[in-house]
């Protein structure tokens, strides 16, 4: 079964509309980087919230604005960035703003091998939830190394991003070209299924039903 992954932390005092308008229309830096950082920040953790959501997808200038962000040099921005991302690719709308264009679904997918712990974690979490959507799925493994870099990713010292990594190629493995692509990468089945055992019941759960997806293809 397919499921939406949702990074939950510490949150600031939910945001209002016109808060959110706000802080989207700082995303584009003018009013100097720390505004920039701290809008993007508020946009990340505000979209584990619905309503936000909606809101902040509402907007047109949001995910261009956002996407735009994932190429700055900033760690910070970045991070964010691939937060707000991730938690706005829970719903189909945003998953379909992002596969539209604009290089979101190639820059998250080279993010999830990202040096910055805390980026590669949230764009496992955005890649799992844009592969739920059979177009985002096909255009992922279309486009890049989107499987290789999770795979690698099972191997993370951070839990949760080897949560989000089992979790993405879980629903990745239910296209036969995502299961060509796993049986491609040396050592996939093997880390899947050392994962199977893991003390993090998600991510156990993940991987034995990945294994079992690839099992619907006999001929690797």
């Amino acid at each position: 079964q397919q499921q939406q992954q949702q990074q939950q932390q510490q949150q600031p005092a939910s945001a209002s509309p016109g808060e959110l308008e706000r802080y989207v229309a700082l995303l584009s830096g003018e009013q100097g980087l720390d505004a920039q950082r701290d809008a993007v920040y508020q946009l990340g953790h505000a979209g584990v919230d619905a309503a936000a959501r909606a809101s902040i997808l509402q907007l047109p200038d949001a995910v261009p604005s956002l996407v735009a962000l994932l190429s700055t040099q900033d760690v910070v921005v970045v991070r964010y960035s691939t937060l707000a991302l991730g938690n706005l690719a829970m719903d189909s709308a945003g998953r379909a703003a992002m596969s539209r264009g604009g290089g979101a679904l190639e820059l998250l997918t080279r993010l999830v091998s990202s040096g910055d712990v805390d980026t590669a974690r949230y764009a496992s979490m955005a890649v799992g939830n844009l592969v739920l959507e059979a177009e985002c799925r096909r255009a992922l493994l279309a486009s890049g190394p989107v499987v290789a870099n999770l795979v690698a990713s099972l191997a993370s010292t951070d839990k949760q991003t080897v949560r989000y990594a089992a979790g993405a190629l879980r629903n990745v493995a239910v296209e036969d070209m995502g299961r060509r692509q796993v049986y491609a990468v040396t050592g996939a089945q093997e880390r899947l299924a050392n994962l199977t055992s893991s003390q993090d019941p998600s991510t156990a759960r993940y991987a034995a039903a990945c294994l079992k997806n690839l099992t619907l293809s006999h001929t690797p």
